[in-house]
């Protein structure tokens, strides 16, 4: 339609008139820095700011270890929206990404973009499997949805002054590792990837993660009691169609009352550190029903629209399900440039 791309030209800035109407940016071509008139308005599509450490740790309820965000979801256009005064909603939250990480664990570390490590649920919700906390406890419905379990991450332990579940440690037994590759592994004929531990027993993986050993052994057992007989008395695992879904993408044996539910109890057994992560933050500015950018007062800014992840989520930070950001951005997208015609 005669539209010309400009890629490699970052725009850095917006601008406006003395009505503090958007009626362009100021971009970087090359070592030159341009001026772009808006001649009806200025769409912002600039994503998340995974991968702005100063925004996640000043933002973010909780840390966030590994994305698989594009690289250039760096908050630009937060940013530059900020700066004429427009308002932000949802920072605190995002799509959540529970991640499998390498050792060794360092609290402070920055958030690293990964496409092997994060997992959808398929390696959690699998049968045979646990999450555990430093304390040897489960803390959460290992089969519910990524973005749902992403959040038990959050408990803060008043008496330790610590998130007790960060980092948490995945474990399965063999009957699981032989019933499909583990994470990263892509099929059973390649070695075990490098961020398992494997042992033959509970308590060497306890020793190995700093675990209290006599609560993982205790977890265990009453675990392995109650999936023999197909019930999670603890978290309702596998009680949700949503939950089975998602466990049914991994191969297991098909006499379990419980597909995603059995005993911890074949050794070996092979654990891994597992993260907090995100797969794009859903924090940024506010908009209207029609994408118009609003500032602190509730008011249109004139000229400035703003779709997609840069964007306050129109759920309020909820996860309503996969590929629901792309539906967003999408019609939000259409809305915005409806109203810029005059077609609504």
């Amino acid at each position: 339609m005669g539209a010309e791309i400009k890629t490699e030209t970052p725009v850095t800035s917006l601008i406006t008139d003395e009505a503090g109407k958007v009626i362009g940016v100021v971009a970087q071509d090359g070592s030159q820095t341009i001026n772009v008139k808006a001649n009806l308005c200025v769409v912002l599509g600039t994503g998340g700011f995974d991968h702005n450490p100063a925004m996640l740790a000043a933002h973010q309820a909780i840390p966030v270890y590994v994305t698989n965000a594009v690289i250039g979801c760096t908050g630009d256009g937060q940013i530059m929206a900020g700066a004429i005064g427009a308002d932000m909603a949802n920072m605190d939250t995002n799509w959540g990404l529970p991640s499998f990480y390498p050792e060794p664990f360092d609290p402070h570390a920055e958030a690293f973009y990964d496409m092997v490590f994060p997992d959808w649920g398929i390696a959690r919700a699998g049968a045979g499997s646990i999450v555990v906390n430093k304390r040897g406890k489960r803390f959460a419905n290992e089969a519910s949805s990524y973005a749902v379990f992403n959040r038990a991450y959050g408990n803060y332990a008043t008496d330790t002054l610590e998130y007790l579940n960060i980092p948490a440690v995945f474990i399965c037994d063999d009957n699981y590792a032989k019933s499909g590759p583990l994470q990263g592994q892509g099929s059973l004929d390649n070695p075990i990837p490098d961020n398992y531990f494997q042992a033959d027993t509970l308590r060497e993986i306890a020793d190995h993660f700093g675990i209290d050993a006599a609560g993982l052994e205790a977890e265990v057992s009453a675990f392995n009691k109650n999936a023999a007989t197909g019930v999670d008395i603890d978290f309702q695992r596998g009680e949700k169609q949503g939950d089975l879904a998602i466990g049914a993408y991994r191969p297991y044996f098909s006499e379990l009352e419980n597909p995603v539910l059995a005993p911890l109890d074949t050794p070996p057994f092979y654990a891994s550190l597992y993260v907090p992560g995100t797969c794009g933050t859903n924090g940024g500015i506010k908009t209207n029903e029609f994408a118009q950018a609003l500032n602190t007062r509730g008011e249109v800014i004139e000229g400035l629209y703003a779709v997609g992840n840069c964007s306050a989520s129109i759920t309020g930070g909820q996860y309503c399900g996969a590929g629901m950001t792309v539906g967003a951005g999408a019609v939000m997208s259409w809305v915005a440039i409806r109203k810029v015609l005059g077609l609504m």
